[in-house]
């Protein structure tokens, strides 16, 4: 039988070997517990950082959403800010400023106000809690209006060509001031899908050949690539800063060149007397023009184009809809062609909407 000593001595070396036993597994789950709590730590601050950039990216596609809508308006200091909260309680800030006309060098290339400059600076920087992540994206102007390739597109393979008199239309390219560039030619009229080459061959007269001028020298006729006139009409529309509310109109200047103007007629309109414009202007309907009238830009017109008595030159290019019947030049018209008058009307027809990508930035920026 074991003593009472023995006992004693069997009861301390069991609680010793207990003791051997718990304190290693006690360090074991103590340092699993610390490592799991610093890896849920870690996690949860992952999660939160990857919603805060979600939210930052939540920024720019609102930023580009209103960009889309016309909000982004450029102009010398011009500075938009949208802040919004995310169902997950997320919320993003987004700072929009327009850098060209702020005498910086913001890209960092040696010149201040180039026309690399002429975008909108997206700075979004979203939060949750104690995260928070910003990046910057770049904004850039993007046109409505494609490249004319002629002094006159027509859209209509039907369409009716009548060209007298001193009336020519010139696929040369000409300065705003009406001198020859001596580069960047193009047809003097040219025809869209589903019209092609020998739509216009089959109208036009030997005579009426040898007014039509431009690459390859008279009897410059060509195909254009497609044109949505639609898109223009519905833009102009929305967007003109002039509306023509008359079905006359005489001796009225539009615009200038230094601001040049989107300006819309819903419905057949004259033009008369001494006018000039600078810009965009978009007739849904008929174009009458008469007397003497100078437009530095682009013409969109969708029914027919006539041109009688008078003077008129267009500097930059004409285009006629799918559902214009006739074009009939008679008189002193000139149709010509101008680079410079397409640009003046295309920076009037787009918006900031080129995306041009984006990088994270410090939040201590």
């Amino acid at each position: 039988m074991h003593t009472l000593r023995e006992s004693r001595d069997e009861q301390g070396f069991a609680a010793i070997l207990f003791v051997l036993i718990l304190v290693p597994a006690l360090i074991v789950i103590g340092s699993y517990v610390q490592s799991m709590t610093e890896r849920n730590q870690r996690l949860l601050l992952e999660t939160r950082e990857e919603q805060a950039m979600l939210a930052a990216e939540s920024g720019i596609d609102y930023s580009l959403n209103e960009a889309r809508r016309g909000t982004l308006i450029a102009g010398i200091g011009a500075s938009y800010t949208f802040t919004d909260t995310l169902p997950d309680g997320s919320v993003f800030t987004t700072v929009c400023v327009y850098l060209k006309g702020d005498g910086l060098d913001n890209d960092s290339d040696g010149s201040i106000d180039e026309a690399d400059e002429d975008v909108f600076r997206v700075v979004s920087t979203g939060a949750t809690q104690n995260s928070r992540r910003r990046i910057a994206a770049y904004l850039g102007f993007s046109s409505y209006l494609p490249e004319l390739e002629s002094a006159i597109t027509v859209t209509n393979p039907d369409v009716s060509i009548t060209i007298s008199g001193s009336a020519r239309a010139d696929g040369r390219n000409y300065t705003l001031l009406g001198a020859l560039m001596g580069s960047g030619d193009t047809y003097g009229i040219a025809i869209t899908p589903p019209g092609d080459e020998n739509d216009l061959d089959s109208e036009l007269s030997w005579s009426e050949e040898s007014k039509v001028l431009g690459t390859g020298g008279s009897g410059s006729y060509g195909e254009a690539n497609p044109f949505d006139v639609a898109k223009l009409v519905d833009f102009a529309r929305n967007s003109a800063s002039v509306v023509i509310t008359n079905t006359n109109v005489s001796s009225v200047t539009y615009g200038s060149a230094a601001a040049p103007v989107v300006a819309y007629r819903e419905g057949d309109v004259r033009i008369q007397g001494n006018s000039a414009g600078w810009g965009l202007l978009v007739v849904n309907g008929t174009l009458r023009l008469a007397g003497t009238f100078d437009w530095y830009g682009v013409i969109i017109c969708t029914g027919s184009i006539e041109c009688g008595a008078g003077n008129a030159r267009v500097l930059g290019g004409m285009v006629q809809g799918p559902d214009g019947a006739a074009i009939t030049m008679t008189g002193t018209i000139d149709a010509r062609y101008s680079s410079a008058g397409v640009d003046l009307a295309a920076q009037l027809t787009g918006r900031y909407v080129a995306f041009n990508g984006w990088q994270e930035i410090s939040t201590n920026n």
